[in-house]
């Protein structure tokens, strides 16, 4: 058997820097791939509107976002739901401003063009 204290006998102290334990952190989740593809892509398509770039990453930026947002719907251990989020809310966003962008274009080409064009050559 082990020492046994006796009755009166004072606890035995623990080594220096024993007194406070290590503390624990939960592991983070890892990140969708996809959410992370959705978010760049709404980015970008919102930096790059003056380009041919934002209708290409803002529909890629829907689709991947729809996909990751399923994926971690699916799998709880799998982060990333804010990101994906926030690439469909951009990518959504970019393409009505891009289709209202391309409407008001061809309108203007159709209506105002055929009356002015016209006019400029005649003279």
């Amino acid at each position: 058997m082990g020492a046994v204290q006796p009755y009166g006998a004072p606890p035995q102290q623990q080594p220096y820097g024993a007194a406070y334990p290590a503390s624990i952190y939960p592991a983070s989740r890892p990140t969708s791939g996809l959410a992370i593809t959705s978010l760049i892509c709404g980015i970008a398509g919102l930096v790059l509107f003056w380009a041919v770039i934002p209708l290409i990453a803002s529909i890629i930026a829907v689709i991947t976002g729809h996909m990751a947002l399923r994926q971690t719907k699916a799998d709880p251990s799998v982060g990333g739901r804010g990101m994906a989020f926030a690439g469909l809310i951009m990518g959504y966003v970019m393409v009505a401003v891009l289709a209202v962008g391309i409407v008001t274009t061809v309108i203007s080409f159709l209506f105002l063009g055929a009356f002015t064009i016209p006019f400029i050559f005649s003279s």
